[in-house]
């Protein structure tokens, strides 16, 4: 199980959509979908985790508690270099898309950008 996955389950524990649930507690609902997806890691911000925890109606200090804030920190870890790698990779898209409108680009040259766009 990963962060994104229990706040789902969470979230659906309590018979809640995704869209209820962001305009009950005032939450971006694309970030939200982001985080439960493993697109967005979880928010560094610790206040900002009670209070997701707490409109996910986790008990605090309870074992979903704990799970809860254990897997943000485990997620904050890892995934942000994750996060950070697909960062670089959407910055670089534009680059791309430019170079492949080149007229004298062929696969060859275009299979070299994908080379360099994975191992950055």
């Amino acid at each position: 199980m990963d962060f994104g996955n229990l706040f789902k389950d969470l979230r659906i524990k309590q018979e809640m959509t995704l869209r209820a649930f962001c305009d009950k507690y005032g939450f971006d609902m694309e970030g939200i979908s982001k985080i439960e997806r493993g697109i967005y890691p979880p928010p560094g911000v610790r206040t900002r985790l009670i209070e997701y925890a707490k409109a996910l109606g986790i008990p605090e200090g309870g074992d979903d508690w704990i799970l809860f804030f254990d897997l943000a920190a485990r997620a904050d870890r890892s995934e942000n270099r994750t996060a950070e790698y697909h960062r670089n990779v959407l910055d670089r898209l534009p680059i791309l898309f430019r170079a492949q409108s080149n007229k004298e680009m062929d696969n060859e040259k275009l299979d070299q950008i994908f080379e360099i766009v994975q191992e950055s």
